[in-house]
């Protein structure tokens, strides 16, 4: 198993919910492996939303979200009753087979919250032992117990930048930086990403002495588009056999590479593994 968290040490800039969905959906459509989806944002995340649509067709609307997710994980664990399968059965099934998403707390309460933090590692080290690779949308910067407890735990951490320079100085310079960070595997993306601007990646890359792989989710008004009409994955399957003289290829081809980075990073053999496209 591959425990892969997105996080970022700014909010909003990066796209770090949407990038997350991106590089899932792409491994729940191109890989034969299963993968699982979640996010631990205390007061929720628009993650599970931005997949509504998928959710609602596999589903329907009267899908009782109380009674599933990370909160029932946690009863289970409490209850000492939490097992890989029971992981699996509490989830959404988005790709048969290959792709589920395990909804978020719904706690309100920032103490009850926190109480997570104590088994929160040991949840998605049972997952680990279903899923192949488990993608976390974390709560950014590090004052969240639970973001610095996965991160600790993560096999690799997935940074997710933009091209604000202040937000790279502070990230570069090590302000705020998470301790679990040091000596972690990670990678860089930037989202959002113009490539017409001068910090492009090279630019970036050699300004700060990157060691790192780094990569780009380009700005795409279509997926952004998507993104609010709740349906991801279907926007994802529209656009899996385009050429590439149509406006979406770049952004599918850079989601492309980010995907078989994360899955090579945690030990997947993507040659292997990988499905053709259109079968």
């Amino acid at each position: 198993m591959g425990q892969v968290t997105f996080w970022s040490n700014n909010i909003g800039q990066a796209g770090t919910t949407s990038n997350t969905a991106a590089v899932a959906s792409i491994i729940g459509l191109e890989y034969e492996i299963r993968s699982l989806i979640t996010q631990t944002h205390f007061n929720g995340s628009y993650l599970e939303s931005s997949f509504l649509r998928s959710k609602e067709k596999k589903l329907g609307t009267m899908y009782d979200y109380s009674d599933t997710g990370i909160d029932a994980l946690e009863r289970l664990i409490r209850s000492q009753r939490l097992t890989p399968e029971s992981v699996r059965n509490n989830t959404i099934s988005l790709e048969r087979n290959r792709l589920d998403l395990l909804l978020g707390t719904m706690k309100q309460n920032e103490e009850l919250y926190d109480g997570l933090s104590k088994v929160i590692q040991d949840i998605f080290h049972t997952a680990g032992q279903y899923y192949h690779s488990v993608l976390v949308d974390l709560h950014h910067g590090n004052k969240n117990m639970i973001t610095n407890a996965l991160l600790e735990s993560s096999d690799l951490v997935v940074v997710n930048l933009s091209q604000n320079m202040n937000q790279l100085e502070q990230f570069f310079e090590k302000e705020d930086w998470p301790a679990a960070l040091d000596n972690k595997k990670m990678i860089i993306v930037l989202g959002h990403y113009d490539p017409k601007s001068k910090y492009t990646i090279t630019n970036i890359k050699r300004h700060f002495k990157v060691q790192v792989p780094m990569f780009a989710v380009p700005y795409c008004s279509s997926f952004k588009d998507a993104c609010n009409d709740k349906d991801i994955l279907g926007w994802f399957i529209k656009n899996q056999n385009i050429n590439k003289k149509h406006p979406n290829y770049y952004f599918m081809s850079e989601v492309r590479k980010i995907a078989k980075a994360v899955l090579d990073e945690v030990g997947v053999n993507t040659q292997l593994k990988n499905i053709e496209r259109g079968a």
